[in-house]
């Protein structure tokens, strides 16, 4: 099984307003909520105080307000139509993909649809945190070459943290656990 573990660059600050409200269009929410949900967005400022010294306020054009209810929930009506050539999974802005390949298959590109979205959305994809696991039988190393698009290629890892939980290519659960012991001595 191959895993690629998607990260957003600096999610949260990069949500179009525009594409966001024709996404809540699209799915048919009633517009007097749409244009309260508008409301909430535009005209938003912020400016940055430290010490004595206060920034001007500056008018945002797009993002979400972070540690806001709204945030997750307007995130995730944004990647709602996130699809790609395998399995799935959206967590906010943790996105995993899986595909499962045959012994005598071969992988495909799964990374090429989520690329289109991103360019679609507006959103980038932070490759240097984007890693991906090969989730093979004991001692069969990994049975395909690195994702690349571009000039990037997605770092090969043998676990990583996701959720809270660090899952290792074994699949086994050593690795979590001495993480865990590590972290409470």
């Amino acid at each position: 099984m191959r895993a690629v573990f998607i990260d957003y660059a600096k999610a949260f600050n990069y949500v179009d307003h525009s594409i966001v409200i024709q996404k809540l269009l699209d799915l048919g929410v009633p517009k007097v909520l749409v244009r309260w949900l508008c409301s909430f967005l535009v005209e938003r400022q912020q400016r940055v105080i430290f010490s004595e010294y206060i920034s001007d306020w500056l008018a945002l054009n797009g993002g979400m307000p972070q540690g806001s209810y709204f945030g997750p929930l307007i995130f995730m009506i944004l990647i709602n139509d996130l699809t790609a050539g395998c399995l799935l999974h959206k967590f906010v802005d943790d996105t995993t993909l899986t595909e499962i390949i045959p012994k005598d298959g071969s992988s495909k590109s799964i990374i090429n649809d989520v690329i289109s979205w991103f360019c679609k959305n507006l959103m980038n994809i932070n490759w240097s945190k984007t890693k991906e696991m090969a989730i093979v039988t004991k001692g069969a190393g990994s049975p395909f070459d690195a994702l690349s698009f571009s000039n990037n290629i997605v770092e090969q890892v043998h676990s990583l943290k996701l959720l809270g939980v660090t899952i290792a290519d074994d699949l086994k659960w050593s690795t979590h656990v001495n993480t865990i012991c590590s972290n409470a001595s």
